[in-house]
């Protein structure tokens, strides 16, 4: 059984055990994915721990053993699913109104590229009873310039060897080669899908597909007002209904939330009370060094409940609520 060991990660990584604490990376020092809680420890606890047989990746807490139990759910995402700045998250939600144990398989910054490059994180979902799989981004997911790395928002530039942030290559392309921005932006979005289609092959229980976003699925890409060296489109970048509908039948079911509500709310500290600055250079080679006290990108607190909202009835009505 693996409960002690998942309760010494937890403990190690759980409250206010921040002494020592860094960004993940792995055996050969490869970047893997930021560790939020160095940002943002004044904000809120995400109690992260590893999961055991997933070694080098922290996931949000509560922590659980899967081997314990098959009466639970896992979320699979990016930081949206983490729910980065939220006390709870709309897996926690959703574990609190069903009363069943929720993985929180969200990681900062991934795309379903990074999923495959995990496949034990595949592995112990298919424990469980379902998975809620977010709609990710598409401008991490490779080209004919980009090569994926196993870690987030980091990759390699095919054209200079390096490895790079995922903003800075975009950059690059829009300097070096603006005439193949839209063929390399095509060649992500043809990829995003693959890769879409062999994650949900590897899920052998049913899933729900989420769109989590204010962003509409039928906007269109706004690539021009970025530059392409910003963010690059909205969240999901470079996903728009189209590439649903590539994937959308392979899904049980599939639900949107468009919610921005509060968004740009301020960042409160959980100790005082008071608004505080966070520093994204906390988050290593993934971040630029910005300072920010409100949060104006990732889905507030209002907008989780709004799609734990939406979700609930889904859950209940394909009957994946009752107990074993």
């Amino acid at each position: 059984m693996a409960t002690s060991a998942v309760g010494i990660a937890a403990t190690m990584k759980g409250i206010d055990a921040f002494a020592g604490a860094s960004n993940a990376v792995d055996q050969d020092g490869e970047y893997l994915s930021p560790n939020y809680q160095l940002r943002d420890r004044e904000v809120v606890d995400y109690q992260f721990f590893e999961m055991q047989g997933i070694s080098h990746i922290q996931f949000r807490g509560p922590a659980f053993d899967p081997d314990k139990t098959g009466n639970f759910f896992t979320c699979i995402g990016a930081a949206q699913t983490m729910g980065v700045y939220v006390e709870k998250p709309f897996p926690t939600l959703l574990s609190e109104k069903f009363g069943m144990p929720a993985w929180n398989a969200g990681v900062g910054g991934a795309n379903p590229n990074f999923f495959l490059a995990h496949d034990k994180i595949i592995e112990i979902a298919n424990k469980g009873r379902f998975v809620v799989l977010q709609m990710m981004t598409a401008r991490s997911e490779p080209n004919a310039r980009i090569a994926t790395t196993k870690g987030v928002e980091m990759v390699r530039d095919l054209k200079q060897g390096d490895i790079v942030r995922t903003p800075t290559l975009w950059g690059r392309i829009a300097k070096e080669e603006p005439a193949m921005m839209n063929k390399y932006i095509e060649q992500s979005r043809a990829s995003w899908v693959a890769d879409y289609l062999t994650l949900l092959g590897k899920i052998k229980v049913p899933v729900i597909l989420f769109w989590f976003s204010p962003k509409h699925m039928e906007d269109r890409l706004d690539i021009k007002s970025s530059g392409g060296a910003g963010l690059l489109d909205r969240y999901p970048q470079f996903v728009d209904g189209k590439l649903v509908e590539a994937i959308r039948p392979l899904g049980k079911a599939f639900v949107t939330c468009y919610s921005s509500r509060n968004l740009g709310h301020p960042l409160v500290s959980r100790f005082t009370g008071k608004q505080v600055e966070v520093d994204y250079a906390d988050l290593g080679p993934i971040a630029t060094p910005l300072k920010e006290s409100h949060n104006p990108y990732y889905p507030s607190p209002e907008m989780h409940q709004d799609a734990a909202a939406v979700l609930g009835p889904v859950i209940a009505k394909l009957g994946f609520a009752m107990k074993a």
